[in-house]
């Protein structure tokens, strides 16, 4: 009869997966269905996303189920117990599961069996990979498994009772994970313990990693529990009930749990709380979002979204109990599953945050594993309260400078809060450029020039035009200040702001002036000329396109001049203002161009494209956004090339035009990103945030890598800075790269470099003033790769104080830098 009754279920699940799902279309409001996929039984377990964007789930009618992007069942695959586990995603794509049938599952993307292997008990811990490979999970016969990618047994630990607990693995390979016995164990990657911690009972919770090493974990006796890594009690929190779910963890180690007291907790590092919101009882484990956002399920059948402050943002009710922990999709869709037999879609906040433990299993593929967050993922978004025309500037301490439409100025840490604002009373498209001495200039659409103190947004002086001024500010190595104005002017401004020349053309000045190594400044017009202006304020040659030209130009090794125009092509034009060759697109150009370093010119059209164009003018690639794109692209050192959409979405490209990976940015980005040394993206939006996106590499050092040739934004040849720039870090050299983590780091950072034969090595860590505080390396390496760990200490071993340090690597004629943030 119970066979009778299972395959009865499937059948149902399967005739209701080929139904209209109910929600598809509905506005993307948060806290509104976007959809609901029908599952056979309920849903306990927490989907894992793919890469793609496939969900996975188990439920209670003894299957895993596929779930596409838009909510249709893709596959089934039945087992013969019921899949309250979470599922985990490796590498390759392989599904990892188990169920209380006893076996622990692997199975192929499409469905198909890879492997099982059959425990001694059922199986309702979810599953960890390392990152060799190897996958473990506990089982109520008292083990925790370790097995090798292809099903084989590496070794089992017995414990003195069930492990239904989920293990965690830190990034030294140590596997954290509870028993029923009460301990909280460490083991080491081979299978022998380290350290065990004894509570009342551990049952179903299960371990969060902090970025210092710290483990949380609740406890049946109500207490959340802080452990340092070698075993000994940090602080404990006492709950009014039970703890059998996993905690999300922040940066700046505070920590979001629940208790069957119907409570959703938020403590502080030092395990003081900080606020409490009740959402009724929950066995569901919080996810956090960007902005600080927590999502939970409830017994009472809601998913909570509460704010970082613990205020309800909204709720959604579903038809059953939600013990399922929720999962962020990419776009930033909440997934969930219900008692109710249900999976759940709903439009959400923002994407999955970059702590060190956002969620249940660590990340979106369920590994269960710390680790640096993948490219792509939020590290943080900072509220502007304006549409963000503007490009961001970064200065050499890691500030990033934004101006908005709606009166606003402003310049904020590299840890994503604001140091400053300036509001003159008028908006801004106009982006910052950044100064040798730190000055901030950017135009505002009253007609101003502002020149404003680095430290605290004082003025310093200011500049009136007869017009708006789009155009944003280019900055020559002698402190000249160019600007374009509405007025049809471009301006020459002196370092203390009095007026040097002012050039006029036949319109208004939109495009943003870009300096030639020899001083001569390019400026586009809406007269539809390009201008080429000596030092001195006379012409030297105009061009005259189609079109207006609000596109910035750009200028190649060889002095070529490239820029874009409404007349919808491309233009390559020679130092002495003669046509070298022009590129025809599908739609106006008011995108401006960058030149990777083997000299392919990028840029973004109005008919949806990003175009890639060889140095002969032929077209290389060309790709297909959902909307225009207004944005400039910026080049990675790695050859990625990074641009955002009028679709709502950031991308990122590889070097041969297929996509690498995207990122939401809620609302149209026509801003063009900047590129942190670090790898960190940094972009604006409609929606009002400027978003810091973790990257694959820093910005490329090729002639002209993104709008306004640098970070700093200076429009000019040879423009920005590095520790190059010190007294003591002298001539400009190119890129290494140097990798760390964790960053932010509070005692140990780990260095990471790689050389391609044997070198003068030199490095050194410098704090905000370019003062060096630690020696790391100084003589001979060999090639390969190699690893320094500093511990936040001076060449007196004296510990430093938190802050921002810069670290300096020297091999031979390359170099690079990578900034470094501790934290208490």
């Amino acid at each position: 009869m119970m066979g009778f009754e299972l395959r009865k279920h499937r059948l149902q699940f399967l005739l209701a997966a080929l139904l209209p799902l109910t929600g598809v279309g509905s506005a993307q409001v948060p806290g509104t269905l976007r959809w609901r996929s029908p599952a056979p039984g309920a849903v306990h377990s927490s989907p894992a996303i793919a890469p793609d964007g496939t969900i996975y789930f188990g439920t209670a009618g003894y299957v895993i189920c596929a779930v596409g992007i838009d909510g249709r069942t893709r596959w089934s695959y039945g087992t013969d117990g019921p899949v309250n586990a979470s599922p985990a995603i490796g590498e390759d794509g392989t599904v990892y599961v188990g169920s209380y049938d006893h076996y622990f599952y692997a199975l192929h993307p499409d469905g198909s069996l890879k492997w099982r292997y059959q425990a001694d008990g059922i199986i309702h811990s979810s599953a960890a990979i390392a990152e060799d490979g190897t996958i473990y999970f506990g089982s109520d016969d008292w083990h925790l498994y370790a097995l090798y990618p292809d099903g084989s047994l590496r070794w089992r630990f017995r414990t003195d009772d069930r492990v239904r607990s989920s293990p965690a693995v830190a990034e030294d390979g140590t596997i954290y994970f509870g028993s029923n016995d009460g301990y909280l164990y460490a083991l080491r990657p081979n299978g022998r313990m380290d350290w065990r911690y004894k509570a009342l009972t551990w049952e179903e919770a299960s371990p969060a990693l902090a970025a210092d090493g710290t483990i949380y974990i609740g406890s049946r006796d109500g207490n959340l529990y802080a452990i340092h890594p070698d075993g000994t009690l940090r602080w404990k929190f006492q709950t009014g009930g039970q703890i059998v779910t996993s905690p999300a963890v922040f940066t700046d180690g505070k920590v979001t749990f629940a208790s069957l007291d119907g409570y959703l907790y938020q403590l502080h590092e030092s395990g003081l709380e900080r606020w409490r919101y009740q959402v009724g009882t929950s066995r569901s484990s919080p996810a956090l979002v960007g902005d600080g956002t927590v999502y939970i399920g409830s017994d009472n059948g809601r998913i909570y979204a509460v704010s970082f402050s613990g205020t309800r943002l909204w709720e959604y009710a579903t038809g059953g109990a939600v013990n399922s922990s929720p999962a962020v999709g990419s776009d930033g869709t909440v997934f969930v599953g219900s008692s109710d037999s249900y999976h759940y879609a709903i439009h959400g906040q923002g994407w999955l945050s970059g702590t060190p433990w956002p969620k249940f299993r660590h990340d979106s593929r369920n590994t269960g594993r710390l680790g640096t967050p993948p490219p792509g993922s939020l590290a943080w978004r900072f509220n502007a309260n304006g549409i963000i025309y503007s490009s961001p500037a970064l200065a050499l301490d890691g500030t990033v400078y934004v101006a908005t439409d709606n009166l606003s100025l402003y310049a904020v840490g590299p840890d994503g809060r604001q140091k400053w604002r300036f509001s003159p009373g008028s908006g801004f498209r106009s982006s910052p450029a950044v100064a040798t001495d730190g000055t901030v200039y950017v135009g505002s659409l009253a007609g101003v020039l502002h020149a404003r103190n680095p430290s605290d947004g004082s003025h310093k002086w200011r500049y009136e035009t007869d017009g708006e001024i789009h155009s944003s500010p280019a900055v020559a190595a002698d402190g000249t200040v160019y600007v374009g104005s509405h007025d049809y002017h471009l301006y020459a401004l002196a370092p203390d702001g009095t007026l040097n020349w002012r050039y006029q053309t036949g319109r208004q000045v939109i495009s943003s002036p870009a300096i030639g190594t020899d001083g001569t400044v390019y400026v586009g017009s809406s007269d539809q000329y390009l201008h080429a202006v000596n030092p001195n304020g006379t012409l030297q040659w105009q061009y005259r396109t189609g079109g207006p030209i609000h596109s910035s130009p750009a200028i190649g090794t060889d002095g070529t001049v490239y820029v874009g125009s409404y007349d919808r092509n491309l233009y390559a034009i020679n130092p002495n203002g003669t046509l070298r060759w022009q590129y025809r697109t599908g739609g106006p150009i008011h995108s401006s161009p960058a030149i990777g370093t083997d000299g392919t010119v990028y840029i973004g059209g109005l008919d949806r494209s990003l175009y890639a164009v060889r140095q002969d003018g032929t077209l290389a690639w060309q790709f297909e956004s959902g909307g225009n794109i207004y944005s400039a692209p910026a080049i990675a050192a790695d050859g990625a090339i990074c641009f955002g959409s009028y679709d709502d979405w950031f991308y990122v490209l590889n070097p041969d035009g297929t996509e690498r990976w995207r990122a939401p940015v809620t609302t149209r980005a026509r801003s063009s990103p900047a590129i942190g040394t670090d790898g960190t993206v940094y972009i604006g939006s409609d929606d009002g945030y400027l978003y810091a996106i973790r990257g694959d590499s820093p910005l490329a050092d090729s002639p002209w890598p993104k709008f306004r040739h640098d970070n700093q934004n200076t429009g000019r040849v040879g423009g920005g800075g590095g520790l190059a720039d010190r007294p003591d870090c002298t001539g400009l050299r190119p890129a290494l790269s140097l990798s760390a983590g964790p960053d932010p780091f509070r005692s140990r950072v780990e260095l990471r470099y790689a050389l391609s034969a044997i070198q003068e090595v030199s490095l050194r860590v410098y704090d905000i003033t370019g003062r060096p505080v630690r020696k790391l390396v100084a003589g001979v390496q060999a090639p390969g790769v190699h690893t320094v760990t500093w511990d936040g200490t001076s060449d007196r071993q004296e510990p430093l104080p938190p802050g921002i340090y810069l670290c300096r690597l020297e091999a031979g004629n390359r170099a690079g830098t990578q900034r470094l943030v501790k934290i208490r």
